[in-house]
């Protein structure tokens, strides 16, 4: 019989766990194996990896190394960093509609769409969609968490040559609407406050040009052109 003092914590799945699943504890199991069983990287707790995603299969019984897990979901690509439910959209933008700069990763912003008569059948602005996480501008994404800086810091946005994208955390129905707002109209970004709890959502209605002046000029319409070929009493 194998002496315990000769036996190594190792941590199993008790399930086969498909690739990108995240760890949870009912799928883990502490057990001890003989030291020359233990595999190279092997974890042996099963708390550090509650949460952690694996990247591809894992057999019922098989230990868990540390080489088959996604520990640094930031340098594992954007949809790892990606809340369930939500997808990545990215927009093109440029330094006057993507916040002149000062909207950077982990901020929430609102995204205003304007469109002109011949689409909403008077010119109209309005805001789509309201507190949205921004993932990335250009190519420099999210920290893990959403960090925020730190007191004192600049809150720009990393430095890059020319701001052209961004990057959003959005539902499915809500990509679609941004998909047809920028489609057919122009969008802009509006930095929301930071604040440590979450802000409260606000109502906005349509602005029309109404709004902004009180009236809308319609020039008058021309007296029609009597026809030369109609005579009087016919």
């Amino acid at each position: 019989m194998q002496r315990q003092k000769d036996l190594t914590a190792v941590v199993i799945v008790v399930q086969d766990v498909g690739p990108k699943t995240v760890l949870t504890r009912e799928m883990l199991k502490e057990v001890k194996v003989p030291a020359s069983f233990v595999q190279p990287g092997a974890v042996n707790k099963i708390e550090p990896i509650v949460g952690t995603v694996v990247k591809d299969q894992l057999i019922a019984g098989e230990q868990v190394v540390r080489h088959r897990l996604l520990l640094d979901l930031q340098g594992s690509g954007m949809a790892y960093q990606l809340a369930p439910g939500m997808r990545a959209f990215t927009l093109s933008v440029n330094e006057f509609s993507g916040g002149a700069g000062f909207i950077r990763p982990g901020d929430k912003v609102d995204v205003l769409a304007t469109f002109d008569k011949s689409i909403a059948g008077d010119y109209t602005s309005n805001v789509v969609l309201q507190d949205v996480l921004v993932l990335a501008m250009n190519r420099s994404d999210v920290q893990p968490g959403g960090t925020k800086p730190e007191a004192g810091k600049s809150s720009a946005a990393p430095a890059e040559d020319k701001l052209t994208s961004v990057t959003l955390s959005v539902s499915a129905d809500d990509a679609a609407r941004l998909a047809l707002s920028e489609d057919r109209g122009h969008l802009r970004l509006a930095l929301r406050p930071f604040a440590l709890e979450a802000m409260p959502v606000n109502m906005t209605r349509t602005i029309t040009p109404r709004d902004l002046v009180g009236y809308v000029y319609r020039a008058p319409e021309a007296a029609p052109t009597p026809n030369p070929y109609v005579t009087m009493g016919n």
